[in-house]
This record gives C-alpha cells, structure tokens and sequence, in this order.
C-alpha cells in the first residue's frame, strides 16, 4: 500500500496510471452529460488516506448537483458511464453517491441521495432492479462527508471548502455509530473479509467518538495500541496484518476473541 499526492483539482496527480485514466473518463462523462447541474466531483477514502489497495479498495467519491437528477439520466449513467468504469479499475470499483448541494448545506440524518453505486449494487444495477424514481436515504453520508472535509480532494468543480461547510458533529456521529450497530449485529459471521472489516472500523468508530479523528484502516492498529487494552492487540494485529496483505492470508478468527473484542468495543461506542 502507498500513499498518493492528491493535490490538485485538476487531476494532476500521482496516481496509479489505470485509476488516472478512468478518474478522467468519469469527469469528462459526468460535466458532459451533467452539463450546469454539476457541482463538483470530490475523492475521499483509501485513495486519499494513504492506504489503498489496487486489488481490494474501491474508489469512493461523491458527486454534488444542483438539481433532482431524472430517472432515466440516472439509469443511464449507471450502465454507461459508472458500472464500465467501476469494472475497469478492480474487482471493487466506484462507491459512488450523487447528492444535491442543497442536501449538503441543510444536513439532515439519514441523508437524503440522487443516486448510488457500489460493488453491493451491481446486481440490481444490471438487472434494472434499482428504484431511479423514489427518494432514498443513506445514514452513512454524514461520516462521508465529515472525512471529506478534512482530507478529500475535489478533482473537478466547486472547492471542498464551499461545499462541504460545518458538518454538524452530532449528525457523524449518528452516521459512525449506525456502522458500529451494523458490525455488531453481524457479530455470528466469522468470515475472513467481514472479522478484518468489523475490528478495524469498530477502533476506526471509537477514534471518531474519542478523538474525533478520521483513521484508515491502516492506522486504526496504531491508534488501539494507544487506546485499547492490550489483551486485544494480538486480534487486531491479525486482523491488520491480513488487511495490509490484501486479504491473501487466511486468518481463522477465534469465535471467542471476536465475540469478547465485539463486546468490549459496543461498551466503548455505546455506553
């Protein structure tokens, strides 16, 4: 994993050369279709936090307009435009929502959205199962944006600064605390990928909680040695080493360590 020098608003960055171009694309894609309706286009995530992956990461971006997408424009840049792109860049892809700038400014909990992408909705996507006309909700926006405030990079359009103005506290709060709830709810599935996925955020929901700090994934280990007793960093470091080394080791997780670790940690967050 490395880190990329996301700098500038104009794509002038050093980027992997595949994730470069179909960066690119999407601009060029999204202003011509889009035309005035565009607002801006803004990276966050791994891409930007220093530890993605170009086998495992998506790519997580949001895109601000100015007004109600239509259904069929919608469609259509799911199938033409984003699952293509999502396709070329690695099995992950694009984690992509659109959401008015109006939406931004008033914030609300969960967040209204125009439209989505991601690995999850690819099915839906193709089958032509997706629901273009009614309005949607995403809790997890506020988080989003509170991260891209702090260290997201807009590569087209109206600066960060502009956009993504006072992201109430309270409201990313909500939105860290709904993926802790997912986590633990999910607590019986001790799949590799969900076990490595679950540790990590759950210390990456309490950074946020305690120190108000945005961590990756990648530096989540470095803040629970500090913040976590240390009965727990063996599991972390397994789960941590699996992450960095792209989910290509096989960790067995023991149902007890996870289960005392969840518990632990839903007391951190929760109580």
């Amino acid at each position: 994993m490395r880190s990329y020098n996301l700098t500038s608003s104009n794509l002038d960055m050093n980027l992997p050369k595949k994730i470069d171009n179909e960066l690119r694309k999407l601009i060029f894609e999204l202003s011509t279709r889009l035309k005035d309706n565009l607002v801006g286009i803004y990276v966050y995530g791994s891409l930007v936090l220093g530890c993605f992956s170009s086998d495992t990461s998506d790519v997580d971006i949001i895109v601000v307009v100015r007004h109600k997408i239509k259904a069929d424009l919608k469609k259509e840049l799911n199938l033409e435009v984003i699952l293509p792109i999502s396709e070329r860049i690695n099995k992950r892809g694009l984690e992509i929502s659109f959401v008015l700038e109006k939406e931004i400014k008033k914030l609300t909990y969960p967040t209204p959205f125009e439209m989505h992408f991601s690995e999850n909705w690819r099915k839906g996507v193709l089958s032509g199962e997706v629901d273009y006309v009614s309005v949607k909700k995403d809790p997890n926006l506020p988080i989003h944006f509170a991260q891209l405030a702090r260290y997201g990079v807009c590569i087209f359009g109206k600066s960060i600064k502009k956009v993504f103005i006072n992201i109430p506290r309270a409201l990313y709060l909500l939105s860290a605390k709904f993926d802790a709830k997912e986590i633990l709810e999910d607590k019986n599935d001790l799949g590799n990928n969900k076990v490595v996925y679950g540790i990590l955020n759950l210390i990456r929901v309490d950074a946020v909680i305690k120190d108000d700090a945005f961590l990756s994934k990648a530096a989540s280990y470095i803040w629970a040695r500090k913040n976590i007793p240390s009965s727990y960093h063996r599991l972390i470091k397994r789960a941590m080493d699996s992450y960095i080394k792209a989910n290509n080791i096989n960790v067995n997780f023991s149902k007890k360590q996870v289960s005392d670790f969840y518990r632990y940690m839903k007391l951190m967050i929760f109580e």
